[in-house]
């Protein structure tokens, strides 16, 4: 029997407010919250989640419904109170958070007080879609926010996505050539990177502050795409996916 929720201040009409809201509570229950029928149905099958639907798209929820650990069915006034979009779609889940790891793969991204939701998804997206789903993040937005989850198309579930200190990064990225993009670095298409199979972290910061002194102490290679006159800068997401494409394919 799947409960029908009503009320605007049931305990888990509740909960989901608290997980889009509040950073340290999604941490404390590592979990997050998805939003929007693609992004939910793309949820992969070893992720444990918690399904909330209205009556309308209970017939496209069925697979789901097998799926998911619990399912609900709530109220339009009560989907409407819980979804951090302005048109809700009427499905969202609640889904757990992978665990942090302590080491990852040959080849990473490290973002660097990246701040901008839309820049962090779009980068999550893009690496996996390349073949990396090592990414770091220190000093950024929380990957587990709303609009980064829906941003990142469903990246979210295929990356190993980890926060840590300027420290911990440093440590764990000893063993990497560093490379950082930087608008006065060498040419991106001045280096031969296919010709040797080296372990290397690309590492991107904001538009306006960009890569860190930490980092940019670390860094062996300062790379820079080449661009017009008319422009000083590209956007972070920009700035990587065309350096990543560079690096690893051409």
């Amino acid at each position: 029997m799947i409960e029908t929720i009503t009320s605007t201040t049931n305990k888990k009409a509740q909960h989901i407010k608290s997980l889009l809201k509040n950073k340290p509570y999604r941490y404390e229950h590592r979990q997050f919250v998805v939003e929007g029928v693609n992004i939910v149905k793309d949820i992969p099958q070893d992720v444990g989640f918690e399904l909330y639907y209205t009556a309308a798209r209970y017939s496209s929820v069925q697979d789901l419904i097998k799926r998911a650990r619990a399912s609900y069915e709530l109220s339009e006034r009560v989907m409407d109170s819980v979804c951090d979009t302005v048109t809700p779609s009427g499905m969202l889940a609640v889904a757990d958070m992978k665990e942090e790891r302590d080491s990852f793969g040959d080849r990473a991204i490290l973002l660097d007080g990246i701040s901008d939701p839309g820049n962090m998804g779009t980068i999550i997206r893009t690496a996996v879609a390349l073949g990396i789903e090592d990414v770091l993040t220190v000093n950024s937005v929380d990957v587990y926010s709303p609009k980064v989850v829906r941003s990142s198309m469903g990246g979210i579930f295929n990356a190993s996505v980890t926060s840590v200190s300027y420290e911990k990064a440093l440590e764990l990225i000893r063993d990497h050539n560093v490379y950082i993009l930087d608008m006065n670095g060498e040419n991106v298409f001045d280096r031969n990177f296919t010709a040797n199979n080296e372990k290397f972290v690309l590492a991107v910061g904001s538009e306006s502050r960009g890569v860190s002194d930490v980092m940019r102490n670390r860094a062996d290679r300062v790379l820079s795409l080449p661009m017009s006159e008319k422009i000083e800068s590209l956007n972070a997401g920009v700035s990587l996916t065309a350096a990543l494409y560079r690096i690893l394919y051409l």
